[in-house]
């Protein structure tokens, strides 16, 4: 399925791509489940996130500025 490489690349070019697809599962694991284990250990320290609450009426948002 892959192509043959061109002449004037070296093989540490095949072995770098070799490398790289190699890494892929390890690297979308890590970006994949970092959300979820950033949730959880602010769950662990008792550190929530908070909100801030916006109003999302144009109305009201004008009264709020005078």
């Amino acid at each position: 399925m892959i192509p043959p490489p061109p002449p004037h690349h070296s093989p540490w070019v095949r072995v770098k791509f070799a490398a790289e697809w190699l890494a892929m599962p390890a690297i979308l694991l890590v970006f994949v489940c970092w959300p979820a284990v950033d949730a959880q250990t602010r769950l662990l320290f008792r550190r929530y996130m908070g909100f801030r609450v916006t109003v999302k009426n144009r109305l009201a948002q004008a009264h709020e500025i005078r």
